[in-house]
């Protein structure tokens, strides 16, 4: 392999990925990052966020134009806040969905433009969050707006819904939803970015048809495009990509899909790829 790429456009995902495991992008990342940017490549984060979301650490660098959010539901311009692409699910559709999510114990949520609302029931339960790292836990606290009743509140609403997500604190619940909700919605992406969540998307709906309908506004190619990342949700982005990078701690899926494996993300893996195939003068 050529260990030097022409690759123009990074996505990268963000937790088990650009973040080590203490939600911290570590100076080492973050100047690899600026470096392919210095470079002019397009390097974007990947992510199941929704735009309200993104870590600050992330928007800080200087270069970083564009977003993809919701797992590809919404690609943003950072610059003006205008979406460049979209695939929401139908709100009256999503609505049902949301019922549906309700009857299995957990915490159900909607992301609709660029923000996470949530059932305020199962919010302040705090049985739901027994899995999540508190480091997660202090994110999810801070963007998230309860609603008394979601699905009420998502019909009411004149956009669709970007991604619905469920957080659980029993994983034998989490796979009893899981196998319910592909039996009934069996053409919806249902993926998961975690151990204890859920999130589902619109059919057509993934970080890698995200990604290539950004190079395609951008005149950017499918094999000038790079992707890294480490779960569920990001098994489309590594299989669209021209060139896919999974974590060392990703899942099994992700590293026998991916062309290349680096580092864990708590040995700036995402650093040591882009030095090794994107930056001249790298490894």
């Amino acid at each position: 392999m050529n260990e030097k790429m022409d690759i123009r456009m990074i996505g990268l995902d963000l937790d088990g990925t650009v973040f080590n495991d203490a939600k911290e992008i570590t100076p080492g990342v973050r100047q690899a990052i600026s470096q392919a940017i210095n470079q002019g490549v397009v390097v974007l984060p990947a992510t199941g966020r929704p735009v309200g979301g993104l870590p600050q650490a992330f928007l800080d660098i200087p270069g970083v134009h564009y977003a993809l959010t919701s797992n590809g539901a919404a690609v943003v311009d950072l610059c003006t806040g205008r979406r460049l692409y979209e695939n929401c699910i139908d709100k009256d559709f999503a609505a049902g969905m949301v019922t549906d999510m309700l009857e299995f114990k957990g915490l159900a949520e909607c992301y609709m433009d660029g923000k996470c609302y949530t059932d305020r029931k199962n919010y302040e339960n705090a049985d739901n969050f027994s899995f999540v790292p508190q480091s997660l836990l202090e994110y999810i606290r801070k963007t998230r707006i309860p609603k008394d009743d979601l699905a009420g509140y998502i019909r009411e609403q004149p956009f669709g819904v970007e991604k619905l997500h469920m957080i659980f604190g029993d994983m034998k619940i989490r796979d009893d939803a899981f196998m319910k909700m592909k039996e009934k919605y069996p053409d919806y992406n249902i993926t998961n970015a975690s151990s204890f969540n859920m999130e589902i998307n619109a059919p057509t709906c993934d970080k890698g048809s995200g990604l290539l309908a950004l190079g395609r506004i951008l005149g950017i190619k499918r094999e000038q495009i790079m992707a890294c990342g480490d779960s569920g949700n990001d098994l489309p982005m590594i299989r669209a990509a021209g060139f896919s990078v999974a974590m060392a701690n990703g899942e099994e899926k992700i590293r026998q899909a991916a062309d290349f494996i680096t580092k864990a993300n708590t040995e700036d893996g995402v650093a040591w790829a882009i030095r090794k195939f994107v930056l001249k003068g790298g490894l």
